[in-house]
């Protein structure tokens, strides 16, 4: 047994190293030598980021707001195309693994399933948020440092479908403008790969976004403050919702998706109406439409392809994480 000095570096795992620390509490939890290497090899994929971006090197300052934002880090990654959904999960489960045998604890520990794909890649449990869930998560931020920026965050999420950093960078002096004159704004800073996309103006409540944000931002050119770097607006925006009600700010995206799909279509996705994908949605479709199953089918390609231009993906498949 390893007796250890949990107030200690890395919780008294016999070393300052991070990796050393992770195989020590892995060894100690009897794990197999293969699964010991596989586990430390996905956990110094996290430590590195960890150092990169919080320059942590101890697990004792690991919070669960850095496993969060790493959560949203490897999603981000699926959802270009770069990474497997599978590995992804085998990734964040390798963290909780080697973080609740290191604290003999899970007070830092998150369900992958919470953040990231379902492993199918198509989506069974709906993730956008009900209007009461997302009106205690504005309750929950309004309290925190830059509560009303990261209130903002959240409708620009909603109502354009943007990512947080996106949401972050935007100048939404300019968006309003766009919105106004052209019927859509630019999406440009933040984005994959540094591609612009378009997206329309379909409502009063994304002009009526775009101007409380104009006046929040005031003379800076984003909603990140004047006195942060992204960097550390983003640190500490995670932090802020580690213990709210909604999970990330990744799930208003999920509902602008469901809400654009119907205003296409006329008819609600399949997650949301609790139908599987393919054949018996098309049917579904059809029925509610009064179109044929094949029209339906055409429908329904055309709109998620709609959809991932406006969310930023190129692969029409990345909807069905949203839509079902």
């Amino acid at each position: 047994m390893l007796y250890r000095n949990f107030n200690s570096y890395n919780f008294g795992l016999q070393s300052r190293d991070m990796l050393k620390a992770a195989t020590n509490a892995l060894k100690s939890s009897s794990e197999s030598f293969s699964t010991i290497a596989t586990q430390t090899e996905r956990f110094s994929l996290f430590a590195n980021w960890l150092k990169e971006n919080h320059a942590i090197k101890d697990m004792r300052w690991i919070e669960k707001s850095h496993l969060v934002e790493y959560a949203e880090h490897l999603l981000k990654k699926v959802e270009q195309g770069n990474l497997a959904i599978a590995t992804a999960h085998n990734r964040l489960s390798a963290v909780n693994k080697v973080l609740e045998t290191a604290r003999a604890d899970r007070e830092v520990w998150v369900a992958p399933g919470d953040y990231l794909p379902e492993r199918s890649g198509i989506a069974s449990t709906n993730r956008a948020p009900t209007a009461d869930l997302l009106d205690k998560q504005k309750d929950h931020l309004r309290n925190q440092p830059n509560g009303e920026r990261l209130q903002l965050i959240l409708d620009l999420g909603k109502h354009f479908g943007l990512r947080f950093e996106e949401s972050a960078k935007l100048n939404a002096r300019t968006a309003k403008e766009q919105a106004e004159n052209k019927g859509y704004i630019r999406v440009l800073d933040g984005t994959k790969g540094g591609r612009a996309r378009l997206i329309p103006i379909e409502s009063r409540h994304q002009l009526a976004v775009l101007r409380k944000a104009t006046e929040l931002q005031d003379n800076h050119r984003s909603l990140i403050p004047a006195d942060q770097t992204y960097a550390e607006f983003r640190n500490a925006a995670y932090k802020s919702i580690q213990n709210a009600p909604m999970r990330g700010f990744h799930g208003t995206r999920h509902g602008y998706a469901q809400s654009r799909y119907q205003q296409i279509t006329g008819a609600i996705c399949p997650v949301k109406a609790g139908i599987t994908h393919g054949t018996a949605h098309y049917r579904f479709l059809s029925e509610k439409l009064g179109i044929s199953v094949n029209e339906a089918k055409t429908l329904d390609k055309e709109a998620r392809l709609q959809v991932a231009q406006e969310l930023g993906h190129g692969r029409i498949e990345v909807t069905n994480a949203y839509l079902g």
